[in-house]
């Protein structure tokens, strides 16, 4: 008998609802240019074959895996980089892995984000660190780390907030930008995806 897989109950669902040889590529998920779209054809066609298997276990909010004599934590906080991020605390050796919940290095990737969400999320992943931070890319971080992308996460949808009323355009939310370290573009689509789940159209 193999290992047992175990999630967060929303990957069940989302695998339920994927038909057979219609398994999503991260092309089809974000529509970038042609060009990049071309990088993925020969992933694409062996996902055509995958039959997905899914989770053996599922769990709401939290769960507990023994990993030889250490007790490892697994927590889904809410809503943010998708409905299904885990986070998962590893309390002796004051580690959490945060996965793509933070990134370091980047402004986080927003293809199937909750960006009204994603902010309280992060707030309540920053009340839980304690010690090392490891972000779904970049270097390992720390609490303020945290703490502060929780506050430019909120800072992005108050923007987008500010789109729907008509106080900004969305070329005046771009130089607003709350990643000041990276180019102002690449909030467009943060701020986009925003601007659907204002209007109740995520996808």
């Amino acid at each position: 008998m193999g290992p047992e897989a175990l999630s967060a109950w929303a990957v069940a669902v989302m695998l339920a609802a994927i038909p057979p040889g219609k398994f999503q590529t991260p092309v089809e998920a974000v529509e970038p240019e042609a060009e990049t779209r071309s990088r993925y054809d020969a992933l694409a066609k062996g996902l055509a074959e995958v039959v997905l298997d899914p989770p053996d276990r599922t769990f709401a909010e939290t769960a507990y895996v023994d990993v030889g004599s250490r007790r490892v934590e697994l927590r889904h906080i809410g809503l943010g980089h998708t409905d299904h991020d885990i986070v998962i605390k590893v309390p002796d050796a004051a580690v959490t892995f945060a996965g793509d919940l933070i990134e370091n290095g980047a402004v986080p990737a927003f293809g199937d984000a909750y960006p009204l969400d994603w902010p309280e999320t992060a707030s309540r992943l920053a009340e839980l660190v304690v010690g090392v931070v490891v972000p779904g890319h970049g270097d390992t971080v720390g609490q303020g780390f945290v703490e502060e992308q929780a506050v430019a996460l909120a800072a992005l949808a108050e923007l987008a907030r500010r789109v729907a009323r008509g106080e900004l355009s969305l070329a005046d939310a771009l130089v607003k930008t709350p990643f000041p370290a990276y180019p102002a573009e690449e909030i467009r689509r943060p701020l986009q995806r925003a601007l659907a789940q204002l209007k109740g159209d995520l996808a």
